[in-house]
This record gives structure tokens, sequence and C-alpha cells, in this order.
């Protein structure tokens, strides 16, 4: 294991959220995972859809500690990861909501792509985190006074954080 030591890459990130019915993505989401360049990613993201206008912070995707054991020397034992993504569409339209609301409980592939390019030695990079073939989840939230929501999520619990998500610096060149 290779651990970087120093500031170098500390920045705010924002990103763009794509989603598609697995199905969809599957040919284009293949060549990117093959060769992860900003061509494949941009191939992926055409065929995808990208969510709409997002709540910053509400973005997130999480892995904690799942079920646990207590051993006899080592303490506690973590059997698996909770792994989550959510995310919280602010431009939620009649159009929107419809949208969403029809792929509830679809399995979909999820491509979370920084904004802006961020440097690593020089070289300029954009952080892509692909979530792959899990159902998702859709809620909305319509409240007189203020503006209608709808959100996404898509959860599972997996061995390690890596059968969650593929996580890859993207180089620009």
């Amino acid at each position: 294991m290779a651990l970087t030591y120093g500031t170098n890459g500390i920045k705010q990130k924002d990103y763009q959220v794509y989603i598609a019915a697995t199905a969809t993505a599957a040919t284009t989401l293949g060549s990117y995972k093959s060769a992860k360049n900003l061509t494949t990613l941009g191939n992926l993201t055409d065929a995808m859809t990208q969510l709409g206008e997002l709540r910053t912070d509400s973005i997130s995707i999480t892995a904690e500690n799942g079920d646990t054991v207590e051993g006899n020397n080592v303490g506690e034992i973590v059997l698996n990861k909770a792994c989550a993504m959510a995310a919280e569409l602010i431009n939620a339209t009649p159009t929107n909501i419809n949208a969403l609301s029809l792929m509830d409980g679809t399995a979909v592939t999820v491509v979370v792509v920084e904004k802006d390019f961020h440097k690593v030695d020089e070289a300029d990079y954009k952080t892509v985190i692909v979530i792959e073939n899990l159902v998702m989840s859709y809620s909305e939230n319509i409240t007189g006074g203020d503006i209608p929501r709808a959100s996404i999520s898509i959860s599972r619990s997996v061995a390690n954080v890596a059968d969650f998500r593929i996580i890859d610096d993207v180089t620009a060149a």
C-alpha cells in the first residue's frame, strides 16, 4: 500500500452526477473501465443523463462499518461495509420528477465526475466515481413555501468498499 504524504491535491471539489439504467450504459461503461481516459469518460456520460441541478452538499458517497463481531484476540472485527450514494435534485420540475420516479426500483449506474480539473504532479486530472448496477430508490419533498426537491439514493452492504464503487483520477492528457 502506497500512501502519499503532504498536502498536494487537497481541495474542495464540486461534482456532476450522471445516471442511466444499467443496460443503457453497459457498452460505454465497459469501454471506460478498459481505458480510463477523457474520451471514454465522455462517451460514457454522453450515454447517460446528467441528473440536473443538485444541492451541492447533498451529493454524498459514504462507506461505514456494517456488521461486526467481537473477536476473542483482536477485538471488533468488521464483517462488511455499509455503502451508500445520495443526491438531491433542486430543479425538481414535473418532467424531472416523473422521469426519476419511473427509475425508482430500477438497476442504475451512477457516474460522479469532478467538475474542474485538479493538478497532481503538474498533470491535470478529474476524479471519477462509478457505482454500477444497484437498485435506485427515489423520494420527493414538495412543500408549500419551499422549492420542490427530489432525492435519489442507492446502497449496498459489501465485503469492502471497492466492491461498491470504482474511483480514479482520469488524466486530461
